[in-house]
């Protein structure tokens, strides 16, 4: 990275780890872009019974993803809020502990990576990112463009997406409990749901493919720019 002309980070988060690892201005915030994905309605939205999907996908990491807060808080939902079921999409480093965790939590239901994801975006309510770290959130930024709420970790570079009572809920980073409140919240209020949703779905509009790609082509033509310069001097 030293000999870099210029670093990108996704998020202002990232970039100000690299400033300080670097010890120079060189550094750069580019978010990534929200890809769009056609929501198909998945079969048990249209069933008024339907348990209240939420979805979490990524790299199955504890140590990153946290999934096994999830666990933690699905035992809590059991009781409180039984209409909750956690759908869990993905693969990784820590798939059989998982596993393993949701064997007791009839709330719990685990299927492999998706090569379409919008029939599973479309059985979801609400998404949550129960991370321990995240560098931004492309996950959250694709939820958002079919509508969903999230709830997510308030850490990494995620509030720089998700804003707490606006397009989302933010909770503390290892906090089960309060990861449990913020699903029930949002099973429990489908004026909020809604509102949260409509506001996901703006904010993903602004994270869109066209204007990443503008920002890197500008980064580029500046940098080309400060090299012609540079040059020239000597």
């Amino acid at each position: 990275y030293s000999r870099a002309s210029r670093v990108v980070g996704v998020s202002d988060r990232v970039s100000a780890l690299m400033k300080a690892y670097l010890r120079n201005g060189n550094v750069t915030t580019i978010p990534d872009c929200a890809v769009r994905i056609p929501r198909r309605t998945g079969t048990r939205r249209n069933d008024p019974h339907r348990d209240f999907v939420v979805g979490c996908v990524g790299t199955i990491h504890f140590d990153t993803k946290g999934q096994d807060l999830l666990m933690a808080a699905a035992r809590r939902l059991l009781g409180s809020c039984p209409q909750v079921e956690l759908l869990v999409i993905g693969d990784g480093p820590d798939a059989r502990s998982l596993q393993e965790m949701a064997a007791s939590l009839p709330n719990v239901r685990m299927i492999a990576w998706q090569s379409d994801m919008s029939a599973a975006y479309g059985e979801m309510d609400v998404l949550v990112q129960p991370s321990r770290f995240e560098a931004l959130g492309s996950t959250i930024l694709e939820a958002m463009s079919v509508g969903l709420p999230v709830v997510a970790s308030d850490v990494g570079g995620i509030p720089e997406i998700v804003q707490s009572e606006v397009n989302g809920l933010l909770v503390p980073a290892n906090a089960p409990d309060h990861l449990a409140s913020a699903i029930a919240r949002l099973a429990n209020d489908e004026a909020l749901l809604r509102r949260l949703g409509a506001s996901a779905n703006r904010t993903a509009s602004r994270f869109g493919v066209k204007r990443m790609a503008e920002d890197y082509w500008s980064t580029y033509l500046n940098v080309l720019a400060s090299e012609q310069a540079r040059r020239l001097t000597f």
